[in-house]
């Protein structure tokens, strides 16, 4: 794990050195319900979850080969609350409507479609 700053941004990188992602899932690696590669215990839900909460932060996350073999994968976040607008944030109670200091982030899904439909026109965008 790596953490750097510069430009008023944050970066955290994770590497590990398995088996990395084949480039052919590298371009849907962060849609849901995609896992890179076969496995029992994966739905497909952790990178599309982090790229949501990451965007909603006005973040980026991305991935690339690790030149010793693996993954790193790097987030890269503000180190500022100025981005935000009140657009950023939902309120949960009339009384939270006027509270900026801990104001509930927005988060709206990107699709919706279930993990053991085969076909894209079986999801809704």
């Amino acid at each position: 794990v790596r953490l750097k700053q510069k430009d008023r941004q944050i970066m955290i990188s994770v590497e590990d050195t398995g088996p990395g992602v084949p480039r052919e899932k590298q371009a849907e690696l962060f849609t849901r319900f995609v896992t890179p590669v076969r496995a029992a215990s994966s739905l497909g839900i952790g990178l599309h979850l982090t790229r949501q909460l990451v965007e909603a932060h006005h973040g980026e996350i991305r991935y690339e080969d690790n030149p010793g073999g693996g993954s790193i994968f790097t987030l890269t976040l503000p180190d500022t609350d100025s981005i935000y607008t009140p657009e950023d944030f939902l309120p949960t109670s009339e009384a939270q409507a006027t509270n900026t200091q801990h104001p509930t982030p927005i988060i709206q899904p990107t699709r919706n479609c279930h993990p053991y439909r085969s076909t894209s026109e079986e999801c809704s965008s």
